[in-house]
């Protein structure tokens, strides 16, 4: 070892890369947004495709039994791959409810006209702006749950995704945010 010079990065070019996430799993988890983005996909399978990302700190978190979940501060993701129009919901769902807003009022702005709709969209978009992160250090609650995947031509056999459901919190308590009917 004496006379050798220590290289931390040897073996690296052969290290396979990653392109995963640690994503937040089956139970309840009170939650505090880092960032949003919006980029393209480096998995080599999904080359270039849009994606949303929420990155995540964990602040209180049960399991899917009601036991202790991650440790305050583990650090989590949410991934939306942006190629349907549902994944286009889940990100508005995922925004309002950071936001704390009642998805029925923004429904109903939505429906007053073009211009109203392109204010909501002007509001999305404030959270993947660089400049603005307007859903960065707002809380709010997930809630997951394990999701069996149905079968089709091209996945015979799927296996179970996380599907998670968001919900504005109060920023100082807390608690749920509930809107009248």
């Amino acid at each position: 070892m004496f006379g050798q010079t220590f290289n931390p990065f040897q073996g690296l070019a052969t290290a396979k890369p990653s392109v995963g996430g640690d994503y937040l799993g089956p139970g309840q988890h009170l939650i505090e947004v880092k960032l949003c983005k919006y980029q393209q996909s480096q998995d080599p399978k999904k080359l270039g495709q849009p994606q949303f990302i929420a990155e995540l700190t964990v602040l209180k978190s049960t399991d899917a039994a009601g036991k202790e979940g991650y440790p305050a501060g583990t650090k989590r993701s949410w991934f939306v791959a942006m190629t349907t129009e549902k994944a286009k919901a889940e990100i508005k769902a995922f925004v309002i409810a950071a936001l704390g807003h009642d998805p029925k009022q923004i429904e109903a702005h939505v429906a007053l006209g073009a211009a109203q709709a392109a204010e909501i969209d002007a509001l999305l978009m404030s959270s993947v702006d660089p400049q603005r992160q307007a859903c960065a250090g707002r809380r709010l609650l997930a809630v997951v749950e394990a999701k069996q995947m149905k079968p089709n031509a091209k996945y015979p056999n799927p296996g179970v995704f996380n599907k998670a459901t968001f919900y504005p919190v109060d920023q100082n308590t807390g608690s749920v945010i509930t809107f009248p009917a």
